[in-house]
């Protein structure tokens, strides 16, 4: 049975990231992906965590009013993705800026 672990955004996500992974390797199961909003946790999984499986959520730029201006229309239209490189992403449907269509 597949699993996938969605990591919230932490005080010390690089204790965070270190802990979920020691975990991970630790287990027997091979099904485990990881996802988070944050492009800085899948990142961390990709430079220290290859073989687990990762992933991006994200949403329409408006849905995230904590951010700054920018941040909100970098995460919201997927242009993260070029550092993080997700496996795979999950996006609230609608709507799809052309940037996101095109990062599909």
């Amino acid at each position: 049975m597949p699993l996938i672990l969605e990591l919230k955004v932490s005080d010390d996500n690089e204790a965070l990231c270190q802990m979920v992974g020691d975990s991970i390797k630790a287990s027997e199961l091979k099904n485990i992906a990881v996802c988070s909003f944050h492009p800085g946790i899948v990142t961390w999984f990709r430079d220290n965590a290859k073989n687990v499986f990762r992933g991006i959520v994200s949403a329409p730029a408006k849905e995230f009013k904590n951010l700054s201006k920018t941040q909100r229309w970098m995460t919201g239209n997927l242009a993260y993705n070029m550092n993080c490189r997700p496996n795979f992403m999950l996006y609230r449907n609608k709507p799809l800026s052309v940037f996101v269509k095109f990062a599909a």
